[in-house]
């Protein structure tokens, strides 16, 4: 009651459920995480890895609905950052007010922080290496299972690297999340449609994707978030893509998906 009491008092704007740019806020975020849920690698990975079609909606069920309850919690935590005046970045505002609590809350958070990026980090990572070696065995067969993985352990090590080092420039987390968002947007709809439309090309899918980005990025706002317009760049991202994939998709020869399962038979 607190935080609700103090957010009305400060900004009672946040608490209006018929905000146009809150309305518009909560679209752009279920837009990009769909979007970047799709490339999610720690979710194909477990996809491939299920015993079963049933297994895998029981676990994709059960997951949806117990992140419900958990963001909603996680949520409520800009309430009490605006409360305690430590709302200033908002994709950090849960450990800014955090910060405010005792020590021994202080050394839990952390803990569970890093617990948390940790298990997030290895899936990205082993996503992205796997991705990257699948390629390669394409490319070079002949390289032996041997020689495939002390390559995906170095790619591992070099891509941790690189991470490191944009993790110590201190860039906002929630607008490096929203870049990748975007591109993840705008190849969406090419990709994932070229899997079922036979005339779709994977040269127009990627112009299509590149436009889409390119048209996103127009609208992107600054990281101060004083000029742009998030939800329009997402829309674009999205939609345009879409547009240009449909009307082109018959440029190009008809595919036959007959040869994706033979290839499969013979690995």
């Amino acid at each position: 009651d607190i935080a609700i009491n103090a957010t009305k008092s400060s900004n009672a704007e946040l608490l209006n459920f018929k905000s146009i740019p809150g309305i518009e806020f909560g679209l752009t975020l279920i837009i990009a995480i769909i979007g970047a849920e799709l490339f999610n690698q720690g979710n194909w990975q477990r996809v491939f890895a299920a015993k079963s079609n049933k297994i895998i909606s029981r676990s994709f069920l059960i997951a949806g609905l117990l992140v419900i309850p958990i963001i909603l919690v996680v949520g409520f935590f800009g309430f009490f950052a605006l409360t305690n005046n430590t709302a200033e970045n908002p994709s950090v505002a849960l450990f800014t007010f955090i910060q405010s609590q005792p020590t021994s809350i202080v050394l839990l958070t952390m803990i569970l922080a890093v617990a948390l990026i940790m298990s997030s980090m290895d899936t990205l990572l082993n996503g992205l290496v796997s991705l990257f070696t699948v390629d390669l065995a394409r490319l070079k067969p002949k390289f032996n299972q041997k020689k495939l993985l002390q390559i995906g352990r170095w790619a591992t090590v070099a891509i941790a690297i690189l991470d490191i080092g944009v993790a110590t420039q201190g860039f906002s987390v929630l607008y490096l999340f929203l870049i990748a968002d975007l591109v993840c947007v705008a190849a969406a709809f090419p990709v994932f449609y070229g899997l079922f439309a036979k005339k779709l090309t994977g040269r127009i899918a990627l112009v299509a994707t590149i436009l889409g980005i390119l048209g996103g990025a127009y609208f992107f706002p600054d990281p101060t978030f004083t000029r742009g317009n998030l939800f329009h760049s997402f829309v674009i991202a999205l939609v345009l893509p879409a547009i240009i994939s449909v009307i082109l998709r018959n440029e190009g020869e008809k595919f036959n998906f007959s040869i994706l399962k033979k290839v499969k038979e013979i690995k």
